[in-house]
């Protein structure tokens, strides 16, 4: 198991944009910790912390659990997840995703009742040329990652990153063009 819920992927026109960063080993090691580690999802991180415990190779502690799932199965989806309820102020952190004509919406909602750090992720396929909107509380940053499309493979692809400090609750939304 991973630490990525609420994370998701994307393809437009049958070509992949947005993608997870992948699994490079089964090996004990910190690449695997940190490929399994939230911060390797596109998904959201709060306090630097992951969104469910992972340790060793294959060990999860403390997983968080998706809470009030909603779709239509077609136009959108919503869930929160309950992983950020152990830190000593307490996180709810729901997302939906609402597809347009024209755009993926990524609303994030972090729910709690002091100071916090979240930092979003939005992991490109090497080929991809993603057109990604922050919101404009959220400070970018575009950083040269990996991606590992199978074991023992890495190829350098492009994470985009929203960095945010303050006091919650507090909402983000993207917009990414597709």
């Amino acid at each position: 198991a991973h630490a990525d819920t609420l994370s998701f992927e994307l393809s437009v026109n049958g070509s992949r944009s947005i993608v997870n960063s992948g699994i490079s080993t089964y090996e004990n090691n910190g690449d695997r910790h940190t490929q399994r580690g939230t911060a390797a999802h596109n998904t959201v991180c709060v306090d630097g912390q992951d969104s469910s415990e992972v340790w060793s190779a294959f060990r999860v502690a403390r997983r968080a659990r998706p809470l009030n799932v909603k779709t239509d199965q077609r136009t959108f989806a919503e869930a929160a997840h309950d992983g950020y309820t152990r830190l000593k102020d307490p996180v709810i952190h729901t997302r939906r995703i609402d597809l347009g004509e024209t755009e993926l919406r990524i609303t994030d909602t972090l729910q709690a009742k002091r100071e916090h750090r979240a930092e979003l992720h939005f992991h490109l396929h090497p080929a991809a040329e993603a057109k990604i909107q922050l919101d404009s509380r959220l400070t970018r940053a575009e950083e040269s990652t990996l991606w590992y499309p199978e074991f023992n493979k890495s190829l350098t692809n492009t994470t985009i990153a929203g960095r945010w400090a303050g006091k919650c609750p507090v909402q983000f939304t993207t917009r990414i063009q597709i």
